[in-house]
């Protein structure tokens, strides 16, 4: 028992680490997208060529989209919120109903 108590705490601490990190990733992606979005107000009223702006631009995008894949990489992929609302649902029409779950 003891060695399954402790198989659950290491996977518990693992977890904590992972999201913790992740959290410290968003606020480093919100710095370099609040960043770079300076850098390319900055350009465009030095009417700097588009092609430099729109690199700047893309730049955000493309860390939030990091984001995303990181988001779905550590919470998974399930939308454990929709299962639980469609239970509910289930629930609430069995009871109109008359049935028992």
């Amino acid at each position: 028992m003891e060695g399954f108590r402790s198989a659950k705490e290491l996977y518990a601490r693992k977890k904590v680490k992972l999201i913790k990190e992740f959290y410290w990733f968003v606020g480093t992606v919100c710095l370099i997208t609040l960043g770079s979005l300076g850098v390319v107000y900055f350009l465009s009223s030095k009417n700097a060529s588009s092609t430099v702006i729109w690199i700047f631009a893309v730049v955000p995008v493309a860390t939030w989209i990091i984001v995303f894949v990181e988001y779905l990489r550590i919470f998974g992929a399930g939308l454990d919120f929709v299962k639980r609302w469609e239970g509910k649902q289930i629930k609430k029409i069995m009871q109109k109903t008359g049935r028992e779950t």
